[in-house]
Protein backbone atom coordinates (compact mmCIF):
# COMPACT_ATOMS: atom_id res chain seq x y z
CA UNK A 1 0.00 0.00 0.00
CA UNK A 2 0.92 3.29 -1.01
CA UNK A 3 1.32 6.59 0.31
CA UNK A 4 -1.99 8.37 1.82
CA UNK A 5 -2.99 11.44 0.33
CA UNK A 6 -5.54 14.20 1.24
CA UNK A 7 -6.06 16.68 -1.44
CA UNK A 8 -8.27 19.51 0.41
CA UNK A 9 -9.72 21.54 -2.28
CA UNK A 10 -10.54 24.99 -1.16
CA UNK A 11 -12.03 27.00 -4.10
CA UNK A 12 -15.22 29.16 -3.18
CA UNK A 13 -16.14 29.67 -6.44
CA UNK A 14 -16.36 26.77 -9.76
CA UNK A 15 -13.31 26.76 -10.95
CA UNK A 16 -13.13 24.04 -14.21
CA UNK A 17 -9.26 25.74 -14.36
CA UNK A 18 -8.80 24.37 -10.37
CA UNK A 19 -10.58 21.35 -11.53
CA UNK A 20 -8.22 20.50 -14.09
CA UNK A 21 -5.45 21.46 -11.88
CA UNK A 22 -6.36 18.25 -9.40
CA UNK A 23 -6.78 16.05 -12.33
CA UNK A 24 -3.13 16.04 -13.05
CA UNK A 25 -1.79 16.51 -9.78
CA UNK A 26 -4.43 13.17 -9.45
CA UNK A 27 -2.73 11.63 -12.81
CA UNK A 28 0.69 11.43 -11.63
CA UNK A 29 -0.63 9.89 -7.89
CA UNK A 30 -2.26 7.25 -10.13
CA UNK A 31 1.11 6.42 -11.74
CA UNK A 32 2.22 5.07 -8.68
CA UNK A 33 0.64 3.01 -5.74
CA UNK A 34 -0.86 5.73 -3.75
CA UNK A 35 -4.14 6.28 -2.19
CA UNK A 36 -6.09 9.32 -1.90
CA UNK A 37 -8.98 11.32 -0.95
CA UNK A 38 -10.66 14.50 -2.55
CA UNK A 39 -11.94 16.67 0.18
CA UNK A 40 -14.21 20.16 -1.48
CA UNK A 41 -14.80 21.63 1.92
CA UNK A 42 -16.93 24.22 -0.65
CA UNK A 43 -19.24 21.44 -0.26
CA UNK A 44 -18.90 20.32 3.47
CA UNK A 45 -21.80 21.79 6.06
CA UNK A 46 -19.84 23.61 8.72
CA UNK A 47 -19.84 26.77 9.96
CA UNK A 48 -16.41 28.25 9.34
CA UNK A 49 -16.20 30.47 12.05
CA UNK A 50 -14.21 29.59 15.74
CA UNK A 51 -16.92 31.33 17.78
CA UNK A 52 -15.16 32.05 21.07
CA UNK A 53 -11.43 31.03 19.84
CA UNK A 54 -9.67 28.29 22.32
CA UNK A 55 -12.02 29.78 25.70
CA UNK A 56 -14.72 27.39 25.10
CA UNK A 57 -15.94 24.25 23.42
CA UNK A 58 -17.77 24.62 20.26
CA UNK A 59 -20.01 21.64 18.76
CA UNK A 60 -18.13 20.06 16.28
CA UNK A 61 -19.94 19.04 13.14
CA UNK A 62 -20.12 15.23 11.76
CA UNK A 63 -18.65 16.80 8.28
CA UNK A 64 -15.45 18.41 10.45
CA UNK A 65 -14.97 15.64 12.58
CA UNK A 66 -14.87 13.31 8.98
CA UNK A 67 -12.59 16.45 7.72
CA UNK A 68 -10.12 15.43 10.97
CA UNK A 69 -10.40 12.13 10.59
CA UNK A 70 -9.03 12.33 6.90
CA UNK A 71 -6.38 14.43 7.80
CA UNK A 72 -4.73 12.15 10.88
CA UNK A 73 -5.17 9.16 8.23
CA UNK A 74 -3.38 11.06 6.01
CA UNK A 75 0.91 11.06 5.11
CA UNK A 76 0.47 13.96 3.46
CA UNK A 77 -2.29 16.66 3.37
CA UNK A 78 -2.23 18.87 -0.10
CA UNK A 79 -3.82 22.05 -0.19
CA UNK A 80 -5.25 23.54 -3.46
CA UNK A 81 -6.60 27.51 -3.11
CA UNK A 82 -6.75 30.49 -5.13
CA UNK A 83 -4.84 33.22 -3.28
CA UNK A 84 -7.09 36.66 -2.71
CA UNK A 85 -5.90 39.10 -0.77
CA UNK A 86 -2.28 37.80 -0.47
CA UNK A 87 -3.75 34.73 1.37
CA UNK A 88 -6.14 31.59 1.64
CA UNK A 89 -9.79 32.60 1.10
CA UNK A 90 -11.94 32.84 4.37
CA UNK A 91 -13.45 29.45 3.21
CA UNK A 92 -9.79 27.84 4.19
CA UNK A 93 -9.11 29.58 7.11
CA UNK A 94 -12.56 29.02 8.31
CA UNK A 95 -11.83 25.26 7.82
CA UNK A 96 -8.14 25.35 9.62
CA UNK A 97 -9.79 27.36 12.48
CA UNK A 98 -12.19 24.46 12.88
CA UNK A 99 -10.09 21.25 12.32
CA UNK A 100 -6.89 22.01 13.58
CA UNK A 101 -7.77 22.01 17.05
CA UNK A 102 -5.58 21.76 20.18
CA UNK A 103 -5.60 18.12 20.76
CA UNK A 104 -5.95 17.36 17.52
CA UNK A 105 -3.16 19.04 15.63
CA UNK A 106 -1.24 20.65 18.81
CA UNK A 107 -1.59 20.75 22.34
CA UNK A 108 -0.24 23.32 25.14
CA UNK A 109 2.11 22.13 27.86
CA UNK A 110 2.92 24.55 30.52
CA UNK A 111 5.98 26.31 30.28
CA UNK A 112 4.55 28.36 26.99
CA UNK A 113 5.49 24.81 25.06
CA UNK A 114 3.79 23.09 22.65
CA UNK A 115 3.58 19.51 21.52
CA UNK A 116 2.68 19.39 17.75
CA UNK A 117 0.43 16.33 17.02
CA UNK A 118 0.59 16.30 13.63
CA UNK A 119 4.47 15.11 13.08
CA UNK A 120 5.71 12.92 10.40
CA UNK A 121 3.26 14.33 7.79
CA UNK A 122 4.05 16.12 4.30
CA UNK A 123 2.58 18.62 2.74
CA UNK A 124 2.12 20.56 -0.70
CA UNK A 125 0.41 24.01 -1.56
CA UNK A 126 -1.34 24.54 -4.46
CA UNK A 127 -2.28 28.47 -5.43
CA UNK A 128 -3.81 30.26 -8.22
CA UNK A 129 -3.20 33.35 -8.73
CA UNK A 130 -3.59 36.53 -11.07
CA UNK A 131 -0.57 37.81 -10.78
CA UNK A 132 3.11 36.23 -11.49
CA UNK A 133 4.87 33.83 -8.55
CA UNK A 134 7.85 36.41 -9.02
CA UNK A 135 5.70 39.68 -8.22
CA UNK A 136 3.87 37.52 -5.35
CA UNK A 137 7.33 36.92 -3.87
CA UNK A 138 9.30 39.85 -4.59
CA UNK A 139 6.54 42.53 -3.58
CA UNK A 140 4.77 40.41 -0.63
CA UNK A 141 7.49 38.64 0.11
CA UNK A 142 5.29 35.08 -0.47
CA UNK A 143 3.48 36.40 3.02
CA UNK A 144 0.15 34.10 2.71
CA UNK A 145 1.73 31.15 2.17
CA UNK A 146 4.67 31.69 4.75
CA UNK A 147 1.71 32.31 6.85
CA UNK A 148 0.27 28.55 5.95
CA UNK A 149 3.61 27.36 6.16
CA UNK A 150 4.90 28.65 8.99
CA UNK A 151 2.30 29.64 11.45
CA UNK A 152 0.23 26.80 10.71
CA UNK A 153 1.43 23.68 9.05
CA UNK A 154 5.38 23.94 10.92
CA UNK A 155 3.21 24.95 14.09
CA UNK A 156 1.08 21.47 14.40
CA UNK A 157 4.69 19.46 12.95
CA UNK A 158 4.00 19.45 9.27
CA UNK A 159 6.99 19.52 7.72
CA UNK A 160 8.87 19.27 4.32
CA UNK A 161 5.91 21.56 2.52
CA UNK A 162 6.35 22.04 -1.43
CA UNK A 163 4.68 24.81 -3.18
CA UNK A 164 3.28 25.52 -6.65
CA UNK A 165 2.39 29.07 -7.87
CA UNK A 166 0.35 29.15 -10.92
CA UNK A 167 -0.23 32.43 -12.00
CA UNK A 168 -0.59 34.61 -13.67
CA UNK A 169 -3.86 32.10 -14.98
CA UNK A 170 -5.69 35.40 -16.90
CA UNK A 171 -3.63 35.64 -19.33
CA UNK A 172 -2.02 32.45 -19.77
CA UNK A 173 -1.95 30.82 -23.03
CA UNK A 174 -2.13 27.23 -23.82
CA UNK A 175 2.11 26.43 -23.72
CA UNK A 176 1.99 28.00 -20.19
CA UNK A 177 -1.20 25.72 -19.06
CA UNK A 178 0.32 22.47 -20.49
CA UNK A 179 3.30 23.65 -18.69
CA UNK A 180 2.15 24.03 -15.31
CA UNK A 181 -0.63 20.72 -15.63
CA UNK A 182 3.00 18.87 -16.78
CA UNK A 183 4.23 20.47 -13.36
CA UNK A 184 1.69 18.98 -11.61
CA UNK A 185 1.53 15.67 -12.79
CA UNK A 186 4.51 15.36 -11.73
CA UNK A 187 4.18 16.93 -8.53
CA UNK A 188 1.91 13.96 -7.39
CA UNK A 189 3.75 11.53 -8.78
CA UNK A 190 6.76 12.40 -6.49
CA UNK A 191 4.62 13.38 -3.62
CA UNK A 192 3.59 9.56 -3.83
CA UNK A 193 6.93 8.65 -3.82
CA UNK A 194 8.60 10.30 -1.08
Amino acid sequence: MGRKILIVYAYPEDSGFAETIIEYYTRGLKETDANYLLLNIAQIKFDPILWGGYNSTQEMEPDIIEAQQHIAWADHLVFAYPMWWGGMPALLKGFIERTFLPGFSFRFLSGGKIEKLLTGKTARLIVTMHMSPKEYIDKMCAAGERMFRDAILNFCGIDDIETNYIGPIYKAGEEQKNSWFSDLQHAGKMDAER
